[in-house]
């Protein structure tokens, strides 16, 4: 039997999307008010559940206040679509839409369709709030239906490229991941050192930071003890060479990008792979819909359970500048706000110690912060979200 599911369009698109993709209704109708037409929410959910090959028909003029007039809608709609579609079993899903919309739905076209469905994501299940005589109404387990391009997506940014796509990339990743995994369980003690490289770097690097002009730099001092530690570490693992006293060489401009801060996106990707989440990317660039918000790129976005993870990685010093600490939080916030949705996370990962403002006002941003001492626990961190979907407190 053909399977028709009534969607209601709302912007919250993630849980609208996953009983679609789980329980793979051949057609789709859906219910659109004026002011998500409007705002393009409905052209981008029907673009989504077309591309993933769901027969989609829309319903335009669904009223978003008055019980009377939804309820009338409703109706009106179910049987048009029961004389258009006499064989096929009928399932309202209603976890998209206001609270009004999916209460007057339930009762005005809940006993006339074949089940009615609301997709718990806090608690994990699909919920079965209406079956059949002798139907099962047990809660089910929601399956892992998102990966991260569907999540953006659903948020209206469209993924156009991300640097762990490369093989070439993964490799160089892979074989410099011991100098990665040691400057993250040691960006603590190595704080000033690190911060110290990535001046260097930027000072080797043309002004965009896409070629190498000057590769060889100069500490103000011979590096000691922990310090010499890890300027050896950089020189085996050839990105640049030491010279046992000031002078530090950089083997390239991927070298002097790494050294400058991307070893700790990378260190974030690595502990994030290693625990195979559903889906993660590393330097993700993306496009906003139907804005001139221009091309943003999120540092780790990982997606587990139908949740998603943003991760923003720094390697420079905080407290400098307050205008700048409160640069950061604002733009993080604002990306944050748009890509995460209702069960995102965003974790702003710092190899340097995050200043008092950034801390204070961190908390306010709905933004999980993880200094330096955080490092190497990361992957327990992460690994406590996929399991719950919420961040350990900071």
């Amino acid at each position: 039997m053909t399977t028709t599911q009534i969607c209601i369009v709302s912007d919250r698109l993630v849980p609208n999307l996953i009983p679609a993709l789980m329980l793979k209704p051949e057609r789709l109708l859906l219910l659109s008010s004026p002011e998500m037409a409007e705002a393009g929410i409905t052209a981008r959910l029907e673009a989504m559940l077309v591309k993933q090959g769901f027969d989609v028909s829309v319903a335009g003029g669904l009223p978003s206040g008055g019980m009377t007039k939804i309820a009338a809608f409703a109706c009106s709609v179910l049987e048009r679509w029961r004389a258009s579609h006499p064989t096929d079993s009928v399932i309202l899903n209603i976890s998209g839409g206001n609270k009004l919309m999916a209460i007057v739905l339930t009762q005005a076209i809940g006993t006339s369709v074949d089940g009615v469905i609301y997709t718990d994501t806090a608690h994990g299940v699909l919920e079965t709030l209406a079956v059949p005589q002798g139907g099962d109404a047990s809660p089910r387990p929601l399956e892992s239906a998102l990966d991260v391009a569907l999540y953006l997506e659903a948020q209206g940014l469209h993924p156009r490229a991300a640097l762990d796509e490369s093989p070439d990339w993964e490799q160089a990743v892979r074989a410099r991941r011991s100098l990665t995994k040691y400057l993250g369980k040691r960006a603590r003690g190595l704080a000033d050192f690190i911060g110290i490289v990535n001046s260097l770097a930027s000072s080797a690097m043309d002004e965009r930071g896409d070629a190498l002009i000057r590769p060889l730099q100069q500490f103000k001092r011979t590096p000691r003890g922990l310090w010499a530690e890890a300027a050896r570490e950089i020189d085996a693992a050839g990105l640049a060479r030491w010279d046992g006293a000031k002078g530090l060489t950089f083997t390239d401009a991927e070298a002097a990008r790494y050294l400058g801060g991307g070893w700790l996106e990378e260190y974030a990707w690595l502990v994030a792979r290693e625990l195979r989440p559903d889906d993660v990317r590393l330097g993700l660039e993306g496009d906003w819909e139907g804005t001139k918000r221009g091309r943003n790129e999120l540092d780790v976005v990982i997606v587990h359970r139908n949740r998603l993870l943003l991760i923003e990685c720094k390697t420079s010093r905080h407290g400098r500048d307050l205008q700048d600490d409160a640069a950061l939080l604002y733009k993080l916030d604002s990306v944050g706000d748009d890509v995460r949705g209702l069960f995102g996370e965003v974790m702003l990962l710092s190899a340097r110690e995050p200043s008092a403002l950034i801390n204070d006002r961190a908390d306010h941003h709905q933004i999980q912060v993880m200094g330096p001492e955080r490092l190497p626990t990361l992957q327990r961190d992460i690994r406590d979200w996929m399991d719950t979907g919420r961040l350990p407190a900071g």
